[in-house]
């Protein structure tokens, strides 16, 4: 009984999780980060980044991550290792918020993760 209660309990965010995302664009394919910058000053350490293929989400010239948002540290660990081992992602944007310091389209990133 403890063993399937605790199995039970461990997959509830995953069986949340599909709803959560119900307000963010898949990109439902092997995206690869191909350049980053991390703004000193600008929103106090403002993430942007770009993605091939770069018409991957309508609308979105590319990822951006607020350091006020939750995880920021995390998101952006996950961004500089997927550059750097050439790994694809999955990438959740919301395209109804864009990054205000530039006129490209920068999209905030909801979640991000390893492409399998």
């Amino acid at each position: 009984m403890r063993k399937t209660l605790l199995k039970t309990i461990s997959l509830l965010p995953l069986l949340a999780l599909p709803g959560s995302l119900a307000h963010a664009d898949a990109l439902g394919g092997n995206v690869a980060i191909t350049v980053y910058l991390v703004y000193a000053e600008w929103g106090g350490g403002d993430i942007i980044f770009k993605y091939s293929p770069a018409n991957a989400v309508p609308g979105c010239a590319g990822g951006w991550i607020s350091p006020t948002q939750p995880n920021a540290a995390s998101l952006f660990a996950a961004v500089v290792s997927a550059k750097n081992r050439a790994a694809g992602v999955t990438l959740y944007l919301e395209t109804s918020q864009r990054w205000s310091a530039s006129s490209d389209p920068y999209c905030k990133v909801y979640a991000l993760g390893p492409w399998s």
